[in-house]
């Protein structure tokens, strides 16, 4: 799921322009009216990451910093958050080193947008 105000709906739709946004009511309390969200599917890893950990076994927290890191890219210098399972549960990236700084690197990391009340992950697979 990614999260966006107006200003990060632009940098996404620049990455996946078949994306929908969307709320519901328990989103809007949460958020002001200017937020909307959407799902996303990455379907392709940037090379330089599926030779360290392949697609297949990408956890969903490493997906969600492939996803938001490729974003970061595009969205420099406004910020990018990533929330995870983790102790920390926030993450915000530097875009100062070389990686982040690449901005092709973000073009590399395909999704497909997942429209809202489709299966997503064992379901797919067949295990639900």
């Amino acid at each position: 799921m990614i999260s966006a105000n107006v200003k990060g709906r632009k940098v996404v739709e620049d990455l996946w322009p078949d994306v929908e946004w969307a709320t519901d009511e328990s989103f809007s309390h949460m958020h002001s009216a200017d937020w909307l969200f959407t799902h996303i599917r990455v379907t392709k890893l940037p090379p330089h990451l599926e030779e360290n950990l392949p697609l297949t076994f990408a956890p969903p927290d490493s997906l969600g910093c492939a996803v938001a890191t490729a974003l970061q890219r595009l969205a420099e210098p406004d910020r990018v958050a990533h929330f995870t399972d983790d102790a920390v549960g926030l993450y915000f990236y530097d875009i100062s080193g070389p990686p982040l700084a690449n901005k092709g690197l973000s073009r590399s990391l395909f999704a497909e947008y997942v429209p809202p009340g489709a299966l997503v992950g064992a379901a797919i697979e067949g295990n639900a």
